[in-house]
C-alpha cells in the first residue's frame, strides 16, 4: 500500500525547506524537520513536543541560532534532504506501515527520529 504523507506533513516540510534556506544551508536535515513540525503546532508531534517544553524558539536557538547569518544567501546549490533526513523519511513510512495506517503524520517521523542512531 503507498502511503501518502498527511497536510500536517507537508506543511511541516515546507517549513523545514524555508528554514533550510534561510539559514543559507544547502540541504534540509532532521533539525530542518524538527523546526517544520513544531512550527505545525497544531499537528500530533509538535503537541507531544511542547509537552515536553521543546518550542520552536527554543529549538531554533539551540541548534541553528548562531548558524541563521552563515553563507552566501544565494540560495543556489540547493541540494534537497541529507541522507540521514531521506532516512527518516523512509523510516516514517515504515512506521506508518507498520501501524497500518492509510497517510503519514509527523508522529510517525517522530518516531521515525527517535529510533534513529
Amino acid at each position: 500500500m503507498n502511503r501518502d504523507f498527511n497536510n500536517f506533513v507537508e506543511d511541516a516540510l515546507a517549513k523545514a525547506r524555508e528554514d533550510a534556506l534561510a539559514c543559507h544551508q544547502k540541504y534540509i536535515g532532521t533539525e530542518h524537520i524538527i523546526l517544520g513540525i513544531l512550527s505545525v503546532e497544531s499537528c500530533l508531534a509538535a503537541r507531544v513536543l511542547g509537552e515536553c517544553g521543546l518550542t520552536y524558539e527554543k529549538f531554533l536557538d539551540a541548534t541553528l541560532g548562531k548558524s541563521m547569518s552563515l553563507g552566501d544567501g544565494s540560495g543556489s546549490g540547493f541540494k534537497g534532504y541529507s541522507p540521514k533526513a531521506s532516512h527518516v523519511l523512509e523510516m516514517a513510512v515504515a512506521e506508518a506501515e507498520r501501524l497500518d495506517v492509510d497517510e503519514v503524520g509527523t508522529e510517525h517521523i517522530l518516531l521515525a527520529i527517535l529510533k534513529e542512531r
